[in-house]
């Protein structure tokens, strides 16, 4: 039921990250039980199914996976690049960093809809994600160099900041991969794109071709 908080996996079919993901997703699900209900979801489906929008681009999906946690009227997207089974368990029960970035309300019937985000909403989010990956990033470094890390925070703060927006505005018009995809990815998502738009046309001609009859 959506009393019930749900812990939702957002993937696409060509994302390999999105495979590697499963077997950590199932054993948090285990280990969670009927506490925190696990799901994991195409967020193209939608897509081809006439709503004009994928299901990724109404809930604010940007990279796969994107994990989501719907808990007491908020959901919430995991900080950080960490996603093993213990990363899983300890995000649905809030025991780590994670931030709100949209609202939903239950419906009597058990479904959950989100709610429409705010222009200065969407903003605070984009910033604050992008803060927790710089964070992640400068938290790995100065682990391993600390006078590094020190002397090229600076520099690589100004860097990362301009890598992400770039990245996000040109990756797809150059085809480029996305960030947190591979050149593998880049090409299994245009084959998968380019098979949707075959089937797509098939079916057109095919109706076409009954009302014709």
């Amino acid at each position: 039921t959506a009393a019930v908080p749900h812990l939702v996996a957002f993937v696409a079919p060509w994302c390999s990250h999105c495979k590697k993901l499963g077997p950590a997703l199932d054993a948090a699900a285990a280990e969670l039980g009927d506490a925190i209900h696990v799901v994991k979801v195409d967020a193209t489906a939608e897509a081809d199914e006439g709503s004009g929008h994928s299901l990724a681009a109404r809930v604010g999906v940007r990279g796969y996976p994107t994990l989501k946690l719907f808990r007491g009227g908020s959901a919430y997207n995991l900080a950080g690049n960490k996603r093993d089974r213990q990363a899983l368990v300890d995000f649905a029960t809030a025991g780590v960093l994670f931030t709100v970035h949209q609202g939903y309300a239950a419906g009597e019937d058990g479904t959950l809809r989100l709610l429409p985000k705010s222009f200065p909403r969407r903003v605070w989010d984009l910033t604050l994600e992008f803060l927790n990956n710089i964070a992640e990033e400068v938290k790995a470094v100065w682990g391993e160099h600390p006078l590094a890390a020190v002397s090229l925070f600076g520099s690589g703060f100004v860097i990362a900041a301009f890598s992400f927006f770039i990245t996000e505005l040109i990756s797809e018009r150059l085809g480029v991969p996305r960030r947190g995809e591979s050149w593998e990815d880049v090409r299994a998502r245009e084959e998968w794109l380019l098979h949707r738009a075959e089937s797509r046309v098939k079916a057109v001609k095919a109706a076409a071709g009954k009302k014709t009859e």
